[in-house]
């Protein structure tokens, strides 16, 4: 009918708004929600810099915001896919989860961890540039990532290791080609 099909496109234009603003908390963030009240209100999560979408009237039906529950005034479910997918589904006009009137949408961050990845790479081997054109061949940096952040702070070639200790996917940094001295660069292992 009319009014199914209104539903169905309202709830998918919300999934789409919601696995936008799940983007936004992973890239502010490197995590997922809990939940999808953490998109309008701070759960204490470092870098969170929300609300992702706007607080909204509660829905008369359930008591939940509205932007948590689909046109059924049903919540959606959630749940993490592999390590760097996030679905959301809608139960859909029947309220039962796991039948063919579910609605979903599902987000990759892979494209968000890259971009952080090239970011962090782009830096770190512009100051182990910086740093070889300086201290070589007497002081070579170390062929362990570690330690290499350590000396390129030590020397204030960067501000802080934290900032730069893992790439995207929280995994370290890796000398390029391995083992080579002096260092030249650094890369991940997931690019």
């Amino acid at each position: 009918t009319a009014m199914k099909s209104k539903a169905r496109s309202a709830t998918r234009s919300e999934l789409e708004v919601l696995t936008d603003a799940v983007a936004e908390y992973f890239r502010d963030t490197g995590a997922f929600p809990s939940d999808l009240g953490e998109l309008s209100v701070s759960p204490g999560v470092t870098g969170w810099s929300g609300p992702y979408i706007q607080a909204e009237s509660v829905d008369p039906v359930s008591g939940n915001p509205e932007s948590v529950v689909d046109a059924w005034s049903t919540p959606y479910a959630i749940a993490a896919v592999g390590s760097s997918g996030f679905k959301i589904t809608s139960a859909g006009e029947d309220k039962t989860f796991g039948t063919v009137a579910d609605i979903s949408r599902t987000l990759d961050v892979t494209p968000i961890r890259r971009e952080k990845t090239l970011t962090v790479l782009r830096t770190v081997n512009q100051a182990i540039t910086q740093y070889n054109a300086l201290y070589l061949p007497d002081s070579p940096l170390s062929t362990s990532y570690g330690t290499l952040l350590g000396q390129l702070v030590s020397t204030g070639f960067l501000p802080d290791t934290a900032p730069f200790a893992v790439d995207g996917w929280g995994d370290a940094l890796v000398v390029d080609p391995p083992g080579l001295t002096p260092v030249v660069q650094v890369t991940s292992t997931h690019l």
